[in-house]
């Protein structure tokens, strides 16, 4: 895979994988969960950068296949199997946490929306779910924090896959 440095320009090759089965590989898995997949080192600057490149990740047990592509691509899996797209390497890692929780995306998109509301300079993105709390990144110029969303809180169900 070529993979360009954004600081310096230089142009290397990765070997990486484009298909991942969660119950073959762990380390592979948990490289995927912190995101260090998607980071390089350029051998020329040694800037460290992330980039990203097709990739499909299945979890048999959880029964999702997470899909990174640039463009929308079409499926056929079968109908109790979530396929979920996304299209940058950050989104892959942030869904591949919602997935492993079995939370549904969808709803924690409407979640996000109404914490972007409140506050409205910063990104968002889901962290964790631990002890009936949802928990996401919020990254503004001043810093990064953990905040918390009650699930007995909200007005609608997380629904929880087998």
């Amino acid at each position: 895979m070529p993979v360009n440095c954004p600081s310096c320009g230089y142009t290397t090759l990765l070997k990486k994988e484009t298909y991942a089965v969660a119950s073959f590989d762990d380390s592979l898995t948990k490289r995927l969960y912190d995101g260090s997949y998607f980071k390089f080192r350029c051998p020329r600057c040694q800037r460290v950068s992330t980039y990203a490149h097709p990739m499909l990740y299945y979890d048999a047990s959880k029964r999702f296949v997470l899909m990174l592509n640039e463009q929308e691509q079409e499926t056929n899996f079968q109908p109790d199997i979530l396929c979920v797209q996304v299209h940058t390497s950050e989104d892959f890692v942030e869904h591949l946490h919602m997935l492993k929780d079995g939370l549904q995306p969808l709803q924690i998109s409407k979640i996000k929306q109404q914490l972007k509301k409140r506050y409205p300079h910063a990104q968002i993105y889901y962290d964790s779910d631990e002890n009936g709390v949802l928990w996401f990144l919020r990254k503004e110029q001043s810093g990064s924090e953990l905040v918390g969303v009650e699930k007995s809180q909200l007005t609608f169900a997380i629904e929880r896959k087998p």
